[in-house]
C-alpha cells in the first residue's frame, strides 16, 4: 500500500530528525510509529514491569501493624 502524507514544514522536519536520530528513514520511522501505536498486544518491555511493584495491603489487613487508636473526644 502507498500512502501519501501532507506534512507543514515543522512536522516534516521533525520526522526527518527522529528517524536520522532512528538511523532509518522517514519512512520506516512513520511505519514503525503506526505498528506501535495500532499493537493489539502489550510489547515486551511493558509486560517485563508485571510485579515489578509491591502490591498494596488488601483492606481486611490495612492498618494491622498501626497500633491502637486513641480515645475520641466526648461531644
Amino acid at each position: 500500500m502507498h500512502l501519501t502524507l501532507e506534512l507543514d514544514d515543522r512536522t516534516a522536519a521533525h520526522v526527518n530528525v527522529a528517524a536520522q536520530n532512528a538511523g532509518v528513514s522517514p519512512a520506516e520511522w512513520i511505519t514503525h510509529l503506526i505498528e506501535r501505536q495500532t499493537a493489539d498486544v502489550w510489547p515486551d518491555h511493558i509486560k517485563a514491569l508485571a510485579g515489578a511493584w509491591r502490591d498494596e495491603p488488601w483492606p481486611d489487613n490495612t492498618g494491622a501493624t498501626m497500633g491502637q487508636d486513641v480515645p475520641r473526644e466526648p461531644f
